[in-house]
């Protein structure tokens, strides 16, 4: 059953086992009136209340703690790319289909828990116009005349009376501001001790709020109309409300018959409402006989409680909870709970379906400016005892390469704890886009180091773009992870011209900017910005950030101006920089956004929304020595032949219980084992063939042609679906840089394989377009351009990061002035399957960009 079905049940259970017990009570353990109207109304509340009230604490919490929901963990399948794959199990046996069942009892269940609630609404709209039918009717009643007050007993008070010209029987109506309504032709048949007994009959329902109990009443059997112990105890209170209200009205009198007269003698009129409190009724007949026979009898009503009952109910109150969730079905909670004993050293094995680079998460992140080498990829077993897990004897965790799953055996302790360290390593933290704009002019723009909101920075922007001497020098932007540092190059490389002694380095120098970033998770869904930004220079060229085609740098001449700064930022955000040191101010603009995993624009820097179950693979008990299999394994070629295989086993945590046997034979390995053990030695062996494949890089390049400003274009192609790219802007009033300059190739953007998939799609549907594949030279990685874009080769060197899941891209795009010393070099890491675009400015009416999407491909084994 599901956890809806359960809790649904439940409550009906916990509702109906309370209200059985209050009734056994108020109807044969109570016999005094007044206490039975109290606990009455109690436990008509306590049907309601109670169950949600057992729902919502433990009430019987376990000596340890097990955590036992269901977790929430995120599919890959909306990872960085899109990617859906049947998940494969472990080496069992054939499975024949399961046969459909021909109804769902969980979708029983919720049809009747939703015609509940449409019960219950229609209900309480009942109870709603009634309500205002009854409060009308009473508005609608007139006072007093002068006459009438005279026919009244003196001693009798007539604040409250209000009086009905059409025939009723006398009562209480209205909610909160009751009054006593009385037909006018009781003025004329009355008698003196008839209009005592009526008076001091309906001030005892005034005196005790009755029509707010039953106003609550009313309310709660809405919610409880299946419940029948929650009509009886109303009715159950009618009676004993009527019987004290009785004793009240007749006092001490010795005759009671006559009072029993006036009560038959108003039966049989009308009463205005079911919900008016009326002085006798004719129906339901067993109410009226059992007050008459209270009358015969002479039963004394209690004036007030006593302070051994009031204790009584608030015991009952508090103990009626814990009795009740006794009984009903247990939950997935209590079940396991009962299984989680600490010293049950039972040990299952189970699987779950983890990303590929489940090795590498929780690692501390290093510094991406330092330099440091990449750490070293722990296993599985490591990662889980840096979280806490101990192993044990007999115990075991292994990651299976091939199928991303993760395979544990441990107690049933141990793996609950597990399934919660998974849920924490696997939160999923948006990409970060990357904005930057490099301006020149004649002095600095903003303030140093100040934030600015989204508006401020376009306010900003607009400002100054239209202002003379203002000059846009570069607009790089990049797409990255959190906590992975990326570098964003623009740059020319300058080398001395005399080559130094052997044995002496010499660190080149570039033009041009290049811009460090990194960012990592903030409090309130932010992010903490770390930039580093360079600029090489030239101060003795006309233009120092960018020599024309024929000068040629000095390297003793040029500069680097830098400049470093931390902060946090909200998505959308712009951090401003000041660069000290040249001769006109440059200010550096950074913006970061954030996007989930599909490209879109996330609303903060916290976990995506898109998270869903993921499913676990098999829970299966090990039943120590009682099943046992043999099976024969094809062996990896790294697996050593200079230890025997059980020792080999042994040592990788495998558990050889007597009778267990393992032996080389023909090149496969036998083994005799548990079924539990058997299945680790499968994702054992897994593991060091998937080492043995290796990877190499596939790179697409695709050049797009296309009239207008398409980096405009793509941004109103991917709305609202994704991040809008804005095309690189060159200020109004100033000089437009050279042709080649405006042709010359920079990052714009980096695309998911759904926003490249989206972009080509709405591409070809352009009749004007152009696009064209290109193929790289088979002896190097270089690139031959159309002649519309130089016809000069562009170099792509890629290769596989340390994880083993990232490409690694170095781009060297030649300059369009056809002087080699001027191309650009970009360098940027990118997930497996996301495309690097390349655009220029529009020149002559026409927009060229470069796709270039590198996939990771296995290499296998030809032999």
């Amino acid at each position: 059953m599901s956890t809806e079905t359960i809790t649904f049940i439940n409550f009906l259970v916990h509702s109906l086992v309370i209200g059985a017990a209050a009734w056994l009570l108020v109807r044969f353990v109570i016999r005094d009136a007044l206490r039975r109207c109290i606990l009455a109304n109690l436990a008509v509340l306590m049907c309601l209340y109670s169950p949600f009230d057992i729902s919502m604490r433990d009430l019987f919490p376990t000596k340890q703690h097990v955590p036992v929901l269901t977790p929430i963990r995120e599919t890959f399948e909306h990872d960085w790319r899109v990617k859906v794959e049947p998940q494969k199990g472990i080496a069992s046996p054939t499975v024949a289909p399961a046969v459909a069942s021909p109804w769902d009892w969980n979708d029983s269940v919720k049809w009747l828990h939703r015609l509940s609630w449409l019960v219950t609404a229609l209900l309480l709209l009942r109870l709603l116009v009634q309500s205002v039918r009854l409060q009308r009717w009473a508005w609608g009643l007139r006072d007093l005349t002068q006459a009438e007050i005279n026919t009244l007993p003196r001693d009798l008070p007539f604040e409250r009376l209000s009086v009905s010209d059409a025939s009723c029987t006398p009562c209480v109506a209205g909610w909160f501001f009751p009054i006593i309504a009385v037909p006018a032709s009781a003025f004329q048949e009355l008698t003196p001790p008839q209009w005592r007994w009526l008076i001091r009959h309906e001030r005892e329902h005034l005196r005790m709020h009755d029509t707010v109990a039953v106003l609550l009443q009313n309310t709660a059997l809405a919610f409880l109309w299946w419940n029948p112990f929650a009509y009886a105890l109303i009715e159950e209170f009618s009676r004993a409300r009527e019987e004290a209200c009785d004793a009240a009205a007749v006092e001490e009198e010795p005759d009671q018959s006559s009072y029993i007269d006036f009560l038959l003698s108003w039966a049989s009129k009308p009463s205005p409402s079911r919900f008016a409190m009326s002085i006798a009724r004719s129906r339901p007949a067993r109410r009226l006989q059992d007050r008459l026979v209270a009358l015969m009898e002479a039963r004394g009503v209690r004036k007030k409680l006593g302070a051994l009952f009031v204790l009584g109910c608030a015991a009952f109150a508090m103990l009626a909870p814990f009795f009740a969730a006794s009984f009903g079905i247990a939950t997935v909670a209590a079940q396991e709970a009962a299984k989680a004993d600490p010293k049950d050293k039972t040990m299952f094995t189970r699987i779950y379906r983890v990303e590929p680079g489940f090795l590498t998460l929780g690692q501390e992140q290093r510094d991406p400016f330092a330099g440091e080498p990449p750490p070293a990829s722990m296993t599985a077993q490591q990662v889980l005892e840096k979280n806490g897990i101990t192993f044990p004897e007999g115990s075991r965790a292994l990651f299976q390469y091939a199928t991303s799953q993760l395979i544990v055996r441990h107690t049933r302790v141990a793996i609950d704890q597990i399934e919660a360290i998974i849920d924490r390593l696997h939160h999923r933290l948006p990409q970060v886009y990357f904005q930057c704009k490099l301006i020149q002019a004649d002095q600095h723009i903003g303030s140093h180091e100040s934030i600015l909101q989204s508006d401020e920075a376009e306010k900003l922007w607009k400002e100054n773009s239209q202002r003379k001497g203002v000059d846009l020098l570069s607009a790089p932007r990049v797409t990255t992870k959190m906590g992975q540092g990326a570098t964003v190059e623009v740059v020319r490389e300058v080398l001395p011209e005399k080559p130094e002694s052997k044995g002496i380095v010499i660190e080149a120098k570039f033009i041009g900017p290049s811009i460090k970033l990194v960012a990592n998770p903030a409090a309130d869904g932010k992010a903490s910005i770390e930039a580093k930004v360079d600029l090489g220079i030239d101060p003795d060229a006309e233009r120092p950030w960018l020599p024309k085609k024929d000068a040629q740098p000095d390297w003793t001449r040029v500069q680097t101006l830098s400049v470093s700064s931390k902060a946090v930022l909200a998505s959308g955000e712009t951090l401003v920089l000041h660069l000290p040191g040249a001769k006109k101010p440059v200010t550096v603009l950074i913006t970061a956004e954030a996007l989930n995993p599909q490209g879109q624009k996330a609303i903060s820097f916290e976990s995506t929304a898109t998270m869903q179950p993921s499913s676990t693979g098999v829970d299966v008990p090990d039943k120590a020595a009682s099943e046992w299999a043999v099976r024969v394994y094809k062996l990896p070629k790294s697996f050593p032949k200079d230890i025997t295989p059980i020792e080999l086993l042994k040592a990788a945590g495998i558990a050889f219980p007597k009778g267990a046997d393992a032996s080389l034979k023909d090149g496969k390995l036998i083994v005799r084992n548990t079924k539990a053990n058997l299945e680790l030695i499968q994702a054992w062996i897994d593991a060091m063939i998937y080492r043995e494949v290796k990877k190499s890089v596939h790179l697409s390049v695709k050049v797009v042609e296309m009239k207008g400003d398409l980096v405009k274009l793509m941004s109103d192609w991917l709305q609202p679906s994704t991040e809008k790219v804005d095309a690189i802007q060159t200020p109004a009033a100033s000089e437009p840089p050279p042709l080649a300059v405006r042709r010359q190739f920079t990052v714009t953007g980096i695309f998911t394989d759904p926003q490249f998939v989206r972009a080509m799609k709405r591409y070809a549907a352009d009749p004007d377009g152009k696009l064209e594949s290109l193929k790289p030279n088979p002896n190097s990685q270089m690139y031959v351009l159309p002649a519309a874009m130089g016809g000069q080769e562009m170099k792509v060197e890629p290769m596989i990061s340390p994880d083993g899941n990232t490409i690694e891209l170095i781009i060297r795009t030649p300059s369009q002035d056809q002087n080699p010393s001027s191309g650009i070099s970009t360098s940027v890491t990118i997930p497996d399957g996301q495309t690097v675009v390349l655009g220029s400015q529009p020149s002559e009416g026409v927009s060229r960009l470069l796709f270039i999407t590198g996939s990771l491909i296995e290499e296998k084994d030809k032999k």
